[in-house]
């Protein structure tokens, strides 16, 4: 299930993903309160990282981060996105952006050393893991990673969403991506 609905997905429609989500520059607001209160230079992974557009908001805050994601091909956008938020365009100036710090990786394995990590981030990541056992068994490798003291920031869509449009029937449901045909082109088709 995860390996077509997740991976493949993600690598079909990561420019739209891209596009829609990092270039406008939208971070949940208690992830980056969740930042800005990590110690200057602490090692930030962001598991699920995806295009990486909680990267910039990492590296204001004086801290390295290292992301990891399943979707080699949003990997691929991780770094300069040229969106408008004033914080993302700081970071496109840096080296950073030039070549962010990211690999290719399950959140159930991750390639991270044993308390290695200060914090880390886990942002709209649990939905798409199949089962409880693997929501468990992602949240036990976070903890394998963070050092003794360590932070982390796990945050998952909510079935009440304030002024959202969306109503969902329950809690294990699939939410449908409109899939834009300019981005699929020479990807396999649809979504």
């Amino acid at each position: 299930v995860e390996l077509e609905g997740v991976k493949e997905f993600y690598n079909k429609v990561a420019e739209q993903w891209h596009h829609t989500r990092s270039k406008r520059g939208i971070l949940w607001p208690r992830c980056v309160e969740f930042l800005n209160n990590l110690e200057k230079y602490s090692i930030v992974a962001d598991v699920g990282c995806g295009d990486g557009k909680y990267l910039p908001a990492i590296f204001k805050n004086g801290c390295f981060g290292i992301g990891c994601d399943i979707s080699v091909e949003l990997l691929k956008l991780c770094g300069k996105s040229g969106g408008p938020d004033v914080m993302q365009q700081e970071y496109d100036k840096t080296s950073w952006a030039e070549r962010p710090e990211v690999a290719a990786a399950d959140c159930l394995r991750l390639p991270l050393r044993t308390s290695s990590c200060d914090a880390a981030i886990c942002i709209a990541v649990m939905h798409h893991l199949s089962t409880l056992p693997r929501r468990i068994m992602c949240l036990k490798e976070i903890l394998r990673i963070l050092r003794v003291g360590g932070k982390a920031d796990v945050q998952a869509w909510a079935l009440e969403q304030e002024g959202g449009k969306r109503r969902f029937g329950g809690q294990e449901v699939y939410v449908p991506f409109k899939v834009q045909p300019k981005y699929l082109e020479g990807k396999g088709g649809g979504g």
